[in-house]
């Protein structure tokens, strides 16, 4: 809608006294907009994926039933279970040792 249309569906029609210019404005917003459209999120999937029979990762498209390719043993993808730690503090250990196992470049550039 350009503006033009804009002002001239909020002005036509006007009262010949105007009281309140905010409330009039927020009236004429409410009853004259068109009614809203349902949009629907491109990024959705239409209908949910259906799930491997085996491990519960999502098929792909197209697939309704059945065990995924990992589980049918074609694709290289092997599910691996993630380390365990059991605490904030472990993790925060693990992830400093990390560090400072690797070598930074301000060090590297030095040698």
């Amino acid at each position: 809608m350009s503006e033009l249309e804009a002002r001239s569906l909020l002005t036509t029609g006007l009262p010949p006294v105007v009281h309140s210019a905010r409330a009039l404005l927020a009236d004429r917003l409410v009853r004259k907009l068109p009614t809203p459209r349902t949009r629907q999120d491109a990024a959705a999937p239409e209908t949910p994926l259906a799930e491997c029979a085996e491990c519960r990762d999502p098929l792909p498209r197209g697939q309704q039933n059945g065990i995924c390719a990992a589980c049918a043993g074609a694709a290289a993808y092997v599910h691996e279970a993630a380390p365990v730690i059991e605490t904030v503090a472990d993790r925060v250990a693990a992830l400093r040792s990390a560090l400072r196992a690797r070598p930074t470049t301000a060090a590297a550039g030095a040698t």
